[in-house]
């Protein structure tokens, strides 16, 4: 008959107020829940990148997606709806106001469509 071990598990609060379960091993080095969490904490003013790959801020309290902040901002008018901000060069981190453009929803979706296409024709 096998031995079953145990292994002792350490509770941790991360700095979002989420409770996390550790292994001795990773006590020390494991700060954090999640890796958004960790960029959220760890450069506050810098803001994070969250699982869309887009940078994250917090203004007043509030996570807002940067690009949208910074559009809104420089524009000085909220996004209309049924419209959304598209970064010219495709990278997602870029938010020079320069690189940033409101386009309505549906031709952004074709827009987005018709990269991946070209993207995979070239594979």
């Amino acid at each position: 008959m096998e031995k079953i071990r145990k292994i002792k598990r350490i509770i941790k609060e991360c700095p979002c107020g989420k409770i996390i379960e550790l292994r001795p091993k990773q006590y020390k080095r494991k700060k954090y829940c999640s890796t958004v969490c960790m960029y959220k904490y760890r450069y506050p003013n810098k803001g994070w990148i969250d699982t869309d790959g887009y940078r994250r801020i917090s203004v007043n309290g509030k996570s807002i997606d940067e690009h949208k902040y910074i559009w809104v901002r420089h524009n000085q008018m909220p996004i209309p709806k049924g419209c959304c901000i598209h970064h010219i060069n495709g990278n997602p981190l870029n938010n020079d106001i320069k690189n940033l453009i409101l386009l309505p929803r549906g031709y952004h979706s074709s827009l987005h469509r018709e990269i991946e296409k070209r993207r995979r024709l070239r594979i």
